[in-house]
């Protein structure tokens, strides 16, 4: 009998008649007794309705439990992956799925030629993209796709090597990989985003960046997650190293941030706009030698910022009226890609055992030019990056340290000449030695 019909017949006026006939019979019953005897008998026919109502919904559950999951990955261009689970589920822990996925052999994991792997600890046993930093495990799933913690659409997720930091490179490489998947042909909207690390305070580079990579997605922080979330499609991202996988997508991202923040592209000229970062630590001690060689050459200006003391906003802007960035190695990098296509960047280094390709690849991707150059600091600890990665030498990596002119002007003068500036014909007292 269906449930709308069992209603119809309890709350009927033959139903209501019926009692009060049964109730006039009992002529020993006073008042009070009958009025008892009319509220027991309504709440019985309630309990009777609610009975039935979540024997409906048991049965309708039963037909509906989680299928098992379906795997399926799509490599990036840049040492990456996207990996999209069908019928997974989130917590605050990380991925739940009714079975688990095969294992990664060590020996497919790959990164760049010497940017530093994952240590054996850090690589995942499951086999979802390399350098995801997400947990996963293998549960017995009971949840249901008619129930509110159950989404129709997708999900997104990543998690971050560096949980709680503000370091803006280490933030990014792990967020980019949604505007990644945006980008697919096959990709659908995601409104609803879990990142796996701690909330970045309000007024910061990382809340600022956030919001313009999720834009009108609401997004989640572990912490925040405070139920298991069952989705059709879970997209998880590992890590971009390189931020994007070319300039044709750098391109489309500048452009999507320009236009949010009201910023106006111009176009390159003769006259040259240099941008110097001046570091917290790393500091590069002959600062003002390297700004009076720069303030000597004609038709550029320089300006020397420092990135932590400007809100998200006032650093793209920054970038974008940047034609050369100078800057000792460091997160204050990232900025690079929003500066306009076809501008230099001029990458300082410690010594030449720092030297890696990181910010290179980031400002090649981002369709920039890249160069750099070196300092003379020596190194008892390590001979190769890789080296000192394996035996943890990155604070001594961060000392200050000094470029001699003669090192500087080549690079400079190779930074320069991409963008048209010949300045050696034009300033031949700063023109560097052989």
């Amino acid at each position: 009998m269906r449930k709308s019909k069992i209603l119809k017949i309890l709350f009927s006026r033959k139903m209501y008649a019926w009692l009060c006939q049964l109730l006039r019979r009992q002529a020993n019953i006073s008042p009070r007794e009958r009025v008892l005897l009319f509220l027991s008998g309504t709440f019985t026919a309630v309990g009777f309705i609610l009975a039935v109502h979540l024997l409906y919904i048991f049965r309708k559950a039963g037909k509906l439990e989680l299928p098992e999951h379906m795997l399926h990955c799509d490599t990036l261009g840049d040492y990456s992956q996207i990996c999209v689970l069908r019928n997974a589920c989130v917590d605050s822990q990380g991925i739940l799925l009714n079975n688990p996925l095969p294992r990664y052999e060590e020996s497919s994991i790959t990164t760049l030629s010497n940017f530093p792997n994952p240590s054996p600890d850090e690589i995942l046993d499951y086999m979802i993209p390399a350098r995801a930093w997400v947990n996963v495990r293998a549960d017995s799933l009971q949840q249901v796709k008619h129930t509110h913690n159950y989404l129709q659409g997708a999900l997104f997720i990543t998690g971050f090597d560096d949980q709680s930091g503000l370091n803006p490179f280490h933030f990014a490489e792990s967020v980019m990989t949604f505007f990644s998947y945006s980008q697919r042909n096959y990709a659908e909207p995601i409104r609803r985003v879990i990142l796996f690390r701690e909330k970045p305070p309000v007024n910061t580079w990382l809340a600022g960046f956030q919001n313009q990579v999720f834009r009108n997605a609401t997004v989640h922080f572990a912490r925040e997650v405070n139920k298991t979330i069952c989705a059709e499609r879970v997209v998880l991202g590992g890590t971009i190293i390189g931020l994007f996988e070319g300039p044709y997508h750098a391109e489309l991202f500048r452009n999507r941030v320009y236009k949010s923040l009201g910023i106006t592209s111009r176009p390159r000229g003769r006259h040259v706009q240099v941008t110097f970062l001046r570091r917290k630590e790393r500091v590069l001690v002959n600062t003002e030698q390297i700004e009076r060689l720069l303030l000597e050459i004609k038709d550029l200006t320089l300006k020397v910022v420092t990135m932590e003391l400007l809100s998200f906003e006032e650093q793209v802007r920054i970038m974008a009226e940047t034609d050369l960035l100078i800057s000792p190695h460091g997160a204050g990098l990232t900025n690079s890609i929003f500066m306009q296509q076809e501008r230099a960047v001029l990458e300082l280094f410690p010594s030449k055992l720092w030297y890696y390709e990181l910010y290179g690849r980031i400002a090649r991707n981002a369709g920039l030019f890249h160069t750099h150059a070196f300092g003379g600091e020596l190194h008892d600890s390590a001979e190769t990056i890789r080296d000192c990665f394996s035996n943890n030498c990155q604070l001594e990596l961060k000392r200050d340290f000094s470029i001699m002119p003669s090192d500087f002007l080549p690079a400079l003068s190779h930074a320069l000449s991409w963008l048209g500036h010949n300045y050696e014909s034009e300033n031949p007292s700063i023109r560097p030695s052989c």
